[in-house]
């Protein structure tokens, strides 16, 4: 089959069938699929166009592909009512209060702090004098960065699939001597390496050994997750697990209540309805802590682990929040 399309040649069946089912396949994997096709789409328009039936088969495979993932859904959650993943996922994050609960972010969180922490060094050749700059790779790019950027919650994993993208796109043929762009290849190496231990490694790692901590322990009980990455709760080995973003009516004797970007008083409300519970929390929350330890709540320290890097709730105001470690505590009502 001949997936090559000029820039003046028609789309042909074949190739308008499998763009349709790659789309939707897309979509359906992650709604934010969409926001990379945007830019590149633009240099179809006119091409599909003047190629109405093309068009028309391109729509008819994109939408009976759809219909086959939502069938298979709707299956699989027995549910009684179509399940349009992408839709119900639009409609969620299309809520700022739905938002705050993962985090909110400033617009250019993507632009100025995660793209940086993605490419490191490699920014210099993909950015200046760049002759990818009208290719599709580098559109993808642009387009997947300013409509990312426009959703208040942005996270750096967001941008994952512009990495690629960006190594396709890094251009070493601008520079007027040869050897700078072999030291700027061993400083981006350099910068992979360590970054590959600081997120591959460190970030969020105590997650993974409070868990595991727990498991071994036989810990039963509530516990309450504050301020981390919504926990794998698998590795608890729970045969009865209840899992929530707040404390439900009903729930097991083993509820794992996942708080993420909540304020104190959802804290205090939390352990208010459980009595006695355990709290885990990064120690980049100890200023937080502060303000209700022995006011709204007694905490006591059970356990921690010291190598723990939670580098999503920085405060440059007081320097504690740059503390790694993350922390067990006993909780229960002041």
């Amino acid at each position: 089959m001949q997936l090559t399309l000029s820039y003046e040649s028609k789309p042909s069946f074949q190739i308008s069938t499998l763009l349709g089912m790659l789309i939707s396949l897309g979509i359906f994997n992650r709604i934010t699929f969409i926001a990379f096709l945007i830019f590149p789409s633009l240099t179809l328009i006119r091409r599909y166009l003047r190629a109405k039936p093309s068009l028309a088969v391109l729509i008819t495979s994109f939408a009976v592909t759809s219909f086959i993932f939502v069938c298979i859904d709707t299956y699989i959650f027995s549910s009684e009512e179509w399940v349009i993943a992408p839709l119900n996922n639009l409609i969620y994050n299309s809520s700022t209060e739905n938002l705050s609960k993962h985090g909110l972010h400033p617009r250019y969180t993507h632009l100025l702090i995660n793209i940086p922490q993605i490419i490191g060094p490699a920014i210099i050749p993909f950015f200046f004098r760049n002759h990818y700059k009208t290719s599709i790779p580098y559109l993808s790019i642009f387009s997947g960065l300013f409509f990312l950027s426009l959703i208040p919650h942005q996270e750096l994993r967001f941008l994952i699939p512009l990495l690629p993208l960006i190594c396709i796109c890094v251009d070493f043929k601008n520079f007027v001597k040869p050897d700078t762009a072999e030291k700027v290849m061993k400083l981006w190496c350099a910068f992979n390496l360590v970054f590959a231990v600081i997120m591959g490694s460190g970030h969020q790692r105590g997650v993974l050994e409070v868990l595991n901590h727990l498991h071994t322990d036989g810990y039963q009980g509530p516990q309450i997750w504050w301020k981390t990455y919504s926990p794998p709760t698998w590795i608890l080995g729970y045969h009865e697990l209840t899992v929530d973003s707040r404390v439900p009516e009903t729930y097991s004797k083993n509820l794992v209540v996942d708080l993420m970007g909540a304020d104190n008083d959802d804290v205090v409300e939390a352990v208010t309805k459980l009595g006695e519970t355990l709290l885990i929390t990064p120690r980049s929350s100890i200023p937080l802590l502060e303000q209700m330890n022995n006011t709204a709540l007694h905490l006591e320290k059970l356990w921690s682990y010291e190598w723990n890097l939670d580098m999503d709730h920085f405060d440059i105001t007081d320097l504690r929040t740059f503390r790694p470690g993350i922390d067990v505590y006993r909780a229960t009502l002041a």
